[in-house]
């Protein structure tokens, strides 16, 4: 999950997973947050990413993580912090990380040590 397609937040963390080798897991990576179906298809032609992205408009995946916060200085708006899911064949959570922020770092080892261990 992550606030918005085209941030620079979104497009650094992006490109991370890709030069960590992300989409070369077991596993598909997806991304989530609430942008359109539009923005996120930009979004990822923009980076050229091997990613999927999803896009949860009304927030209910969000919610359903418990993840929608409001944001400082945009009005009513919510939208999900930061976080990593790693689902099993089963689709149970086998591993996750919540941000206390917008900026830190997602744990890269210890997530794929996660998915190496499925």
């Amino acid at each position: 999950f992550y606030g918005f397609s085209f941030s620079a937040i979104a497009e650094n963390w992006w490109k991370r997973y890709d030069r960590a080798g992300w989409a070369d897991f077991s596993i598909p990576v997806i991304g989530v947050s609430r942008d359109g179906p539009y923005a996120q298809n930009a979004f990822v032609r923009y980076l050229d990413s091997p990613f999927e992205l999803f896009s949860d408009v009304d927030g209910t995946a969000a919610a359903s993580y418990d993840l929608l916060t409001e944001r400082d200085g945009m009005g009513s708006t919510r939208t999900a912090r930061r976080a990593v899911f790693v689902l099993d064949t089963k689709r149970r959570v086998a591993g996750r990380w919540l941000a206390d922020d917008w900026i830190s770092p997602v744990p890269r080892e210890a997530i794929e040590d996660v998915v190496a261990a499925l």
